[in-house]
């Protein structure tokens, strides 16, 4: 079995030595990168397993990076960041990264999100044996691919964006509550119910699902629904 890449992107040398030994320490492929233009275009080259992504890139910005991911690309991404204020952590997972740490951070703590990460990015042994595609509306979402198609163009899913819809559509026209959204998107250990993360991931995915023969409805006091016609195709 090939072992993970893990693309690092921190233009700070010391931080780099330490998150090389971290990832190389549980048996991972290393790559780094000191810009957004050195990481746009090792990625392009061959994408890694999964990246982390600092925010301050000398005059770069990582948002930028993780913005731009989000739409070329497929592999999870991690901010690891010294910005640690509410806001940063908010806007970091609403611009798609899938999760976001603090610096300076346990090593262990890294190691496991990383694990994680990877975990949650391949298919599970469902998808694996019955991924099926689905046409929502004018969309047809193709569980095997991770994406979504809208007029043609393929529309890239984050993996919790991935989870979501999948989980959506399977229960097309049936309220799901916020528990239900995030044991299937497998991500309790950054929500919980109190806060505004689930609003977030399913806000994100509306802007990136614009249609108008369906809808994802807030239902009050209860949860989410997909509403429309939703027909298997394969």
């Amino acid at each position: 079995m090939l072992k993970p890449v893990v693309l690092v992107v921190d233009d700070d040398p010391v931080s780099l030595g330490l998150t090389r030994h971290l990832v190389e320490g549980v048996g991972y492929v290393f790559q780094s990168a000191r810009s957004v233009a050195d990481a746009l275009r090792i990625a392009a080259r061959t994408p890694p397993d999964v990246a982390i992504v600092d925010l301050v890139l000398g005059e770069d910005n990582g948002l930028d990076l993780v913005r731009r991911w989000r739409v070329e690309q497929r592999f999870p991404v991690l901010i690891v960041s010294a910005r640690g204020e509410p806001i940063d952590r908010v806007i970091g997972l609403e611009v798609g990264a899938d999760d976001y740490l603090v610096k300076p951070v346990e090593p262990r703590e890294l190691q496991l999100r990383l694990r994680i990460a990877l975990e949650r990015s391949r298919p599970s042994q469902r998808s694996l044996e019955h991924p099926g595609s689905w046409a929502i509306g004018s969309c047809l979402f193709d569980a095997a691919r991770r994406a979504i198609r809208i007029d043609g163009a393929d529309i890239a899913l984050t993996t919790a964006e991935h989870r979501l819809i999948e989980l959506l559509v399977r229960n097309a026209n049936q309220v799901l509550t916020r528990d239900r959204i995030m044991d299937a998107v497998q991500q309790r250990e950054r929500f919980n119910a109190s806060d505004r993360s689930v609003d977030m991931l399913v806000n994100r995915l509306r802007r990136k699902v614009l249609a108008d023969d369906f809808s994802i409805q807030s239902i009050r006091g209860a949860g989410y629904m997909l509403c429309g016609a939703i027909t298997r195709v394969a």
